[in-house]
């Protein structure tokens, strides 16, 4: 089959390669290029280079309103394809775009929806003390994380890990599914009825035809912004075992972060962990120095 492939996260470009090994990536879309470094010089994104090194089509709109939407629309008409993919891509798919593909489109949302819905969901799980999580693969509709569901897989959520451990671990296990879910829904709408709704190596719940979600059960999260990361220093200090959901939701953006009353500078909290069920710190960083072990930082700090 002939795949398009949306997203602007560098962590999916091992995604990218699988589903170019399975099935045939004809176009990809992507952010612009960006300003890097001091120098900020404009850098296209790792789908970008990807795509010249493979001589793929590749377009990096800032838009998809019209008339960018008809340009893309054309474009994947012109290469049949048959169904796009869409992953922490960030700007919005209209009906033309997303029904354009002959297989539709199939978003992957890292919450089991309807659970979740909006940005940073793994960030939320771990905020919430959630001890699972999952994958979602819907099919794209104009709302936000609306659509019908074609699978989940429920994931657990490891104690230690951070939202960006997690972000992680949820791109691998979506590497390992993804083809078996592209398979079963090309078969189901060339008539090819299976009545597997599990399938037991991957443990992951198929749903054919898709299934509509509970409206009245969502949930739903919101842009993170460096705000949230902020904690008292009266309360860093308690040491609250609180603290360490938060610290772990909010690593790696925004990050765990507090002002300190000498300087009022700003502190990152970098490594944490618990300690007979008290919030232990690791590792910090006062801005514009080093990071440095928490020991040393607060014995100079206490001075």
């Amino acid at each position: 089959m002939n795949l398009s492939f949306f997203s602007s996260s560098p962590l999916s470009l091992p995604l990218l390669e699988k589903l170019n090994t399975d099935f045939s990536v004809k176009l990809v879309i992507t952010h612009p290029d960006r300003p890097v470094g001091r120098e900020q010089f404009l850098t296209p994104s790792v789908f970008k280079t990807w795509a010249i090194k493979k001589n793929v089509p590749v377009l990096s709109p800032t838009t998809l309103k019209f008339p960018t939407s008809l340009i893309l629309v054309n474009k994947m008409r012109d290469l049949n394809i048959d169904l796009a993919i869409v992953i922490d891509y960030g700007l919005l798919i209209p009906r033309t775009v997303f029904t354009a593909p002959t297989l539709q489109t199939i978003n992957i949302h890292f919450s089991l929806l309807p659970k979740y819905r909006g940005p940073y969901p793994d960030a939320f799980v771990i905020l919430k003390g959630d001890k699972k999580t999952g994958i979602s693969f819907v099919l794209i509709d104009e709302g936000f994380d609306t659509g019908d569901i074609l699978a989940q897989k429920e994931v657990a959520i490891l104690s230690a890990e951070t939202a960006g451990d997690l972000h992680q671990r949820l791109y691998q296990e979506t590497e390992n599914i993804i083809t078996y879910i592209i398979d079963y829904w090309a078969k189901y709408n060339t008539g090819i009825k299976n009545t597997q709704s599990l399938i037991t190596n991957h443990q992951l719940q198929l749903f054919l035809p898709p299934k509509k979600q509970d409206n009245k059960s969502a949930t739903y999260t919101k842009k993170l912004i460096r705000e949230d990361g902020f904690i008292s220093w009266e309360k860093l200090i308690e040491a609250s075992n609180s603290l360490y959901n938060f610290y772990r939701a909010l690593t790696p953006w925004p990050g765990m972060w507090t002002s300190l009353a000498k300087n009022n500078k700003r502190l990152k909290i970098l490594k944490a962990h618990l300690e007979k069920e008290k919030f232990a710190i690791d590792e910090v960083q006062l801005e514009g120095k080093k990071p440095v072990s928490w020991k040393q930082f607060y014995e100079a700090y206490k001075n």
